[in-house]
């Protein structure tokens, strides 16, 4: 007997009731290997992704992605020129799309994101990630964001904390 996939919105069947079809068994084994590393500005997040991930691991970063398509990056990897904004975020949609619909062999995948929204981190906990929040004071974020990104930063550590909202899934680690 054929019964539909209970993964929602999958179209495709199986032999069992409760039993995923095969791509979907495959694609959520590999959600477990995705952690998402959320938090505000200077919190640490690229360093702790740094800390723990390994050579071949996939790293979704949009400062990077920033610095990485802008023809005279400045050596602040924090510069973020607005024109840019709309390719930054295709190339990073276009690498997540790939790496939630199982289209790879990758050991394991780090994003990092501010996350501030609790509906976001639990999205990405239904897929199968960890979530895991990395904070500091305001005080030290913001003598971080003074000492080594541009002054548009303390407003951005100052909007995370307007719109932060604490939720269930987090794993938090805190920064000195």
């Amino acid at each position: 007997m054929r019964y539909p996939c209970p993964t929602p919105g999958c179209p495709r069947h199986t032999t069992s009731r409760t039993t995923r079809c095969d791509q979907c068994t495959r694609r959520n084994s590999k959600a477990h290997r995705i952690t998402l590393v959320c938090g505000p500005p200077c919190a640490g997040k690229n360093t702790w992704v740094a800390e723990h991930a390994q050579p071949g691991d996939l790293v979704v970063d949009l400062d990077a992605l920033y610095h990485a398509i802008n023809a005279h990056p400045t050596r602040d990897d924090h510069d973020q020129p607005p024109a840019l904004t709309p390719f930054a975020l295709d190339a990073r949609d276009a690498i997540l799309h790939r790496l939630l619909h199982g289209d790879h062999n990758l050991r394991a995948a780090w994003i990092i994101h501010s996350a501030p929204n609790p509906a976001t981190r639990g999205e990405w906990k239904q897929r199968g990630a960890r979530i895991v929040m990395i904070n500091a004071d305001q005080d030290t974020l913001t003598r971080r964001a003074q000492a080594h990104r541009p002054a548009a930063w303390a407003d951005h550590i100052r909007d995370w904390h307007r719109l932060y909202r604490p939720g269930h899934v987090d794993q938090h680690i805190t920064t000195g």
